[in-house]
């Protein structure tokens, strides 16, 4: 997950998790409208109602907002847009809450915000730059929610004041960056917070000094001085640092997890990093892109055996993709890296639709035995600005500022008023 300048840093946003955009308002939307954002002949009580119908996110006080950001969780996704309001959908908190589920974007009530990250059962907002807030709601079982309990929250709690210049989520993560500091809290059992400890924090705490932070499932990179520094969970070789093995950290049921529990030096090249559940790539000065990880779905988009990483093939160092060019943002499912490429999305790893495709290297991780091992294009998307992934669900935002979506559709997290699944992208808008 990627924010900020990244989400699953992205929204991502997963694991992660995305840039913020300022999409414009679609022609049709503009053409012979006046102030209000209603056509000239029509009446007072038209403008509401044709508003909400040809918006393609949210119509407020009868003009046009485009959704500028999503963030995805496990069973639930967020929306900013440039009317700075907060929409939700799907399961919208932890596992361990009886929370509502929404199957249609619902407005958080009294929140307005600038940036919106989103881990597995939480999600955070700011609320601006200099003196800015950050607020957080969801489950709380690691700290992730960050006012120093282990409670969960069912409503926006502020947890942080400062100087925000980005807002990053983990699975069981966030990070802060100020003009005094990074800031970190949420689940350390794998090193993910990076502090040479495996304890857990329940409240923020001060870090060492990074930037462009990429947060994943159990690990996260960081720009530093003149190199990409990653920590945390390395078992599929995520850090992207070679080294086949650094830490014992704690045991799964896949076995003992290798994990470094503090910064190391990892190969990706220096620019924007995205960090998914086992995928970590970056995209460098000439918008080409670089992933190291798990490869058994073929995720890595380079069609190559790289070699076991226990029973799962992977690499330990940043490959590049080939043939893809112009790439502006990266998004991440469970087993699938998707790529931004002038306004098309291209995915590879484990299909969704289950068709036959590429076959995969043989893993106990992959039981479908089938694949895309090459960035394949979702069709029907030309337009794409960002892209948001978690789980097996994927959105893009347009140019329009309008969002679509595709993938499992459990608990109602595409949004679309059903949980059918989509395998082609279907549109998604505030219905209210």
């Amino acid at each position: 997950m990627r924010y900020a300048t990244r989400c699953c840093l992205a929204l991502a946003l997963s694991g992660c998790a995305y840039t913020t955009v300022e999409p414009s308002i679609t022609d049709a939307a503009q053409d012979g409208a006046s102030e209000s954002g209603a056509p000239e002949d029509a009446s007072d009580d038209d403008a509401p109602r044709a508003c909400a119908t040809e918006c393609p996110w949210e119509c407020v006080d009868g003009t046009c907002m485009a959704a500028r950001q999503i963030a995805v969780g496990n069973f639930h996704a967020c929306a900013l847009s440039t009317a700075r309001s907060v929409h939700c959908w799907g399961r919208t908190l932890g596992p361990a809450m009886d929370g509502d589920v929404s199957l249609v974007p619902r407005r958080v009530p009294g929140l307005r915000a600038s940036h919106i990250t989103a881990g597995d059962y939480h999600t955070c907002v700011t609320d601006g730059g200099g003196n800015g807030t950050v607020t957080c709601w969801g489950d709380n079982t690691y700290g992730q929610i960050g006012d120093g309990t282990t409670m969960a929250r069912s409503s926006p709690t502020i947890v942080f004041y400062g100087d925000l210049f980005e807002v990053v989520a983990g699975n069981e993560t966030n990070w802060v960056r100020t003009v005094t500091g990074s800031f970190a809290w949420g689940a350390n059992d794998e090193g993910q917070l990076g502090d040479g400890s495996t304890t857990s924090r329940l409240s923020p705490y001060q870090r060492a000094y990074v930037s462009g932070v990429a947060a994943g499932g159990h690990h996260a990179c960081a720009n530093g001085a003149g190199v990409v520094q990653c920590w945390g969970r390395a078992n599929w070789g995520q850090l992207g640092d070679g080294q086949a093995t650094h830490e014992t950290c704690t045991d799964d049921v896949s076995g003992p997890i290798d994990c470094a529990t503090e910064p190391v030096n990892s190969m990706f090249p220096i620019g924007s990093l995205f960090a998914g559940s086992e995928v970590t790539c970056a995209i460098d000065d000439d918008r080409h892109a670089w992933c190291a990880g798990w490869n058994s779905a073929g995720q890595l988009a380079d069609g190559v055996d790289h070699g076991l990483c226990g029973l799962d093939d992977c690499s330990r160092t940043p490959v590049r993709v080939p043939d893809l060019d112009d790439v502006t943002d990266i998004a991440f499912g469970d087993g699938t890296t998707c790529f931004l490429s002038a306004g098309h999305v291209l995915c590879a790893g484990m299909p969704f639709d289950d068709l036959p495709h590429d076959t995969c290297p043989p893993s106990l991780r992959t039981p479908a035995a089938h694949c895309v091992r090459a960035p394949t294009g979702v069709p029907g998307i030309t337009d794409a600005v960002s892209i948001a992934a978690h789980g097996a669900a994927f959105f893009a935002i347009r140019r329009d500022g309008g969002v679509l979506a595709w993938g499992r559709n459990p608990m109602g997290v595409l949004g679309d008023g059903t949980t059918t699944d989509r395998p082609t992208p279907v549109a998604v808008h505030v219905a209210d």
